[in-house]
């Protein structure tokens, strides 16, 4: 079987702390299980237009074809450790 003509997107215009709060906001997502990210997905699906929605089609198509414990064995089934920030010590 060929392999799934996988690319990464193009990076998102996100500063540093939109993208940590929509890496909580995803994991929130996770634990509500499958259904709620279903609804999630058909609501973006919803006000997508038409024509990017064969993009979005095939996005799920190549992801849900991933190999769960392989992707597991590579750690991309969790986000990395979040950088610790230092804050200086006053006094």
């Amino acid at each position: 079987m060929p392999a799934p003509d996988f690319r990464p997107i193009d990076p998102v215009p996100l500063d540093a702390r939109q993208l940590q709060a929509t890496r909580r906001q995803v994991e929130a997502l996770h634990a509500l299980g499958a259904r709620a990210t279903f609804e999630f997905v058909l609501e973006v699906i919803g006000e997508t237009p038409p024509a990017r929605r064969a993009w979005i089609a095939r996005r799920l198509e190549i992801y849900a074809a991933l190999d769960a414990d392989m992707v597991a064995a590579y750690g991309a089934d969790r986000f990395p450790a979040s950088p610790l920030r230092l804050v200086p010590a006053h006094g």
